[in-house]
């Protein structure tokens, strides 16, 4: 596991020091290396520097989480709006006994489950990957002088 850390009581010269904790050891912070593919200024620090690959990675989340959710949120509060709102539209036949009200209920199983399917899918694809390389960047920014 590894944790990053700020110093409780930060330099007030604008330099902070940042240590990456393995196993209770400390390593001071990495000046002048080339971190998550950019060169590090003086003064800036390991975690700033592999912040770069986890705002990559939080973005690329946000990219696809966000419609998937406002998809799901949409038909989830959408049947419960019609179920209150319009229960004679809801209580519709469609075939012998099977009201729609029963349909858009199993219409939202499917689509919870495509979702689910769908963000696997992406979730190996794009994300483990981004996940890898933000922790190998922040793991080399622990180990380099």
């Amino acid at each position: 596991m590894l944790y990053v850390q700020m110093p409780a009581n930060p330099p007030q010269s604008g330099k902070h020091q940042v240590w990456v904790t393995k196993c209770g050891k400390h390593d001071k912070t990495i000046r002048g290396r080339t971190v998550g593919g950019r060169q590090m200024a003086g003064n800036e620090s390991a975690s700033e520097a592999a912040h770069a690959s986890v705002k990559l990675l939080v973005a690329e989340k946000l990219r696809y989480l966000v419609p998937m959710t406002a998809i799901f949120m949409v038909g989830y509060i959408g049947l419960t709006v019609l179920a209150g709102f319009a229960p004679d539209l809801v209580g519709r036949k469609v075939a012998g006994s099977l009201n729609l009200g029963f349909v858009l209920i199993g219409f939202n199983y499917l689509l919870s489950w495509a979702l689910a399917i769908v963000y696997g899918r992406v979730a190996a694809d794009k994300f483990d990957p981004l996940a890898a390389k933000a922790a190998a960047e922040i793991r080399q920014a622990g180990k380099s002088p």
